[in-house]
């Protein structure tokens, strides 16, 4: 294991050098300076820092002796490593090493207007234990280090890290802050420091003093408990560089606390270090950092502006507004209409009228961004929706009187296997259009493939004519489409690139929960669907190997001697090959047999009709036989 010390900036170089050996040294690691290829490194001398002189570059240290480099830094060479890079890329090569245990880099102090700094996408990239830093003037220093516990803040890290550093005689304070009208605030506080203690798993838990302050105001109480120290470490918390989101006692908002503290926004000494600390990431979430850079490779990205405008349109979409609701209706009773009189044309005209596509992108697009508010907007058009639709529905069934089920009706209200397929592919190309303006044209093909509105308007239907399977078929088959097109939705647009920081702890537990609950209720859903793919599919199964049996049967008994038969080929007559086929005339229940035989000679006319009429009495229906034949050479046996 090692340390390292990320270098963005040659003026600051020695000083975070120096306080990363001094980690090393307490943790007994070797410590690994990483440093841009070919930079000017500064050399600051005591009397430049203290009187605020600009740093004096030296030679670029590629050209400087190893030895001498380090030296001007104030390091041992023979204790550190200097690892050159010429990229970002290269950077992050060396700090995502397998051996690596801390990586430290410091943040300036001035926000850059182009992005986040180099620091920064290191904190939010790197995925082994990262430390951001502003040190303070007097380097290294941290005999007294204090650790304010945060709610929702990775207090474990930032304990460990903090036991790494003190050695014996150095002072290392918990800090929990309670509100003022808590009376019970002191003990609880204690118990909170306690469990935090004991979940972050340090050597010697009770050599950390223990400190509560009472303060509505969070901040006051880490200014003031800091002035007593020289080192304040932070956990991060699960939003990544914005750290920690820091809310009162009384739950008010205070704003981003340690980033303010980071930077010299709040009145604390000069002298004061400030660090905040991030865990090293699961194995779950390097896949998903190799997973995100293998998508933007292979996938276009999304830019900012297709981002903002597709989140704007299904907010929008997602609403249940008068618009939305009144095309639910219309749309529902368009498909209602059309299924009772069996036109297919009607149905499609209502797919296109009909707007539920929306929320359900809607509802893939907030569990991708944790956007919990669009979620629950989502999910109230949804509701809102099926309820105007399956009302309608109803009513329209009980009017018309509806007993006798169309084949639309009945189709519907018998959902298989591959209609999960369907929904599932619409999600994808529907969310994948959607965020491409110039791919728009594509749209209604994918409402008219997703089909959501015509299986509420079978359920209601259904409902009305008493039919109840054909009602839990259809309901069913809506559930399934909900449930896919969620999944394809997310898919499609974590691959374009919305999707939270990879490793910064930006997925919200709920996100999560969200997402595996939609791949559990496809799994449910799909197990009915398998069903009743395969209950549909036996018999067909079944009847296809007997007719193949008695073809074969029919056919060897007629054959002449010479003749064998080598393959059978049945199919309805509409899809068989006419070429070369002897017809039968038009009849829907036809069937198209095709024999391939091996003989001397081709067959005889004569015997072709009596292979065709002893087919059809066979088989009960009408044959339109094919005879493929294979000349063969005469043996001399024959």
């Amino acid at each position: 294991m090692s340390v390292v010390a990320v270098i963005t900036d040659a003026g600051r170089a020695a000083p975070l050098a120096r306080w990363a050996q001094r980690l090393a040294q307490r943790i007994e690691e070797p410590l690994i300076v990483a440093r841009p290829e070919g930079e000017r490194i500064a050399t600051p001398t005591r009397r430049q820092r203290a009187d605020g002189d600009a740093a004096t570059p030296e030679q670029p240290s590629d050209q400087q002796p190893k030895a001498g480099a380090l030296a001007a830094w104030g390091l041992d060479s023979e204790e550190v490593t200097v690892a050159p890079y010429a990229d970002e890329a290269g950077l992050f090569e060396i700090c995502n090493g397998g051996d690596v245990r801390y990586v430290l880099a410091e943040v300036p102090l001035q926000r850059d207007r182009r992005g986040p700094s180099l620091a920064r996408r290191l904190f939010d990239r790197c995925a082994n234990t990262t430390v951001l830093l502003r040190l303070g003037e007097e380097e290294g220093a941290c005999g007294k280090i204090l650790v304010p516990l945060l709610r929702g803040a990775d207090n474990g890290a930032a304990l460990r890290l903090a036991e790494a550093l003190a050695k014996e005689g150095d002072r290392l304070t918990a800090l929990a802050v309670e509100p003022r009208a808590f009376t019970e605030g002191e003990g609880v506080g204690r118990r909170w420091i306690q469990r935090e203690l004991d979940a972050a798993g340090l050597a010697d838990a009770s050599a950390v003093e223990m400190r509560v302050e009472l303060d509505d105001s969070v901040e006051a109480a880490i200014v003031r408990a800091a002035e007593q120290h020289e080192l304040v470490l932070f956990g991060a918390s699960g939003l990544g560089t914005q750290i920690p989101s820091l809310r009162s006692p009384r739950g008010q908002l205070l704003g981003l606390l340690p980033d303010r503290m980071v930077r010299g926004r709040t009145p604390l000494a000069a002298e004061l270090a400030l660090g905040v600390v991030r865990s090293r990431w699961s194995l779950g979430a390097r896949m998903q950092l190799r997973l995100g850079r293998w998508l933007d490779v292979v996938v276009p990205q999304l830019d900012r502006d297709q981002r903002v405008g597709l989140t704007e349109r299904l907010q929008h979409g997602s609403e249940s507004n008068f618009d939305f609701l009144s095309l639910m209706a219309l749309s529902t009773a368009i498909a209602s209409l059309g299924l009772i009189q069996d036109s297919a044309a009607v149905v499609i005209g209502a797919m296109l009228v009909a707007p539920l596509m929306m929320p359900i992108l809607g509802a893939g697009l907030a569990i991708v961004q944790g956007n919990l508010p669009l979620l629950r907007s989502a999910a109230k058009a949804l509701l809102l929706g099926y309820a105007i639709a399956l009302a309608i529905s109803v009513a329209v069934g009980v009017i018309t009187a509806t007993h006798n089920l169309t084949p639309q009706l009945e189709a519907r209200g018998n959902p298989n296997l591959l209609d999960l397929g369907v929904a599932f592919f619409s999600g994808l190309a529907a969310a994948y259009c959607l965020a491409r303006p110039d791919l728009s044209a594509a749209l209604p093909g994918v409402a008219i493939a997703a089909a959501l509105v015509p299986p509420i308007a079978t359920t209601g239907i259904a409902l009305a004519a008493g039919v109840l399977e054909v009602a839990t078929g259809a309901l069913l088959l809506f559930l399934t489409n909900v449930a896919a097109i969620v999944v394809g939705a997310f898919i499609s647009l974590y691959a374009g690139g919305l999707r939270p920081q990879s490793g910064s702890g930006a997925i919200r537990p709920w996100m999560r929960s969200a997402f595996l609950g939609v791949l559990v209720a496809v799994a449910l859903l799909a197990w009915p669907l398998a069903r009743a793919s395969v209950e549909r599919t036996a018999p067909e199964v079944t009847e296809r190997a007997a007719r193949v049996e008695t073809i074969e049967t029919v056919a060897t008994e007629l054959l002449a001697a010479g003749q064998r038969l080598v393959r059978v080929q049945q199919a309805p007559v509409a899809s068989a090959p006419s070429g070369g086929r002897e017809e039968s005339g038009e009849n829907d229940d036809a069937l198209a047999v095709t024999l391939e035989i091996e003989a001397i000679s081709p067959p005889a006319r004569g015997q072709v009709d009596r292979l065709r009429s002893a087919l059809s009495q066979a088989l009960e229906r009408p044959v339109a036989l094919e005879v493929r034949t294979t000349l063969v050479a005469r043996s001399a046996a024959d």
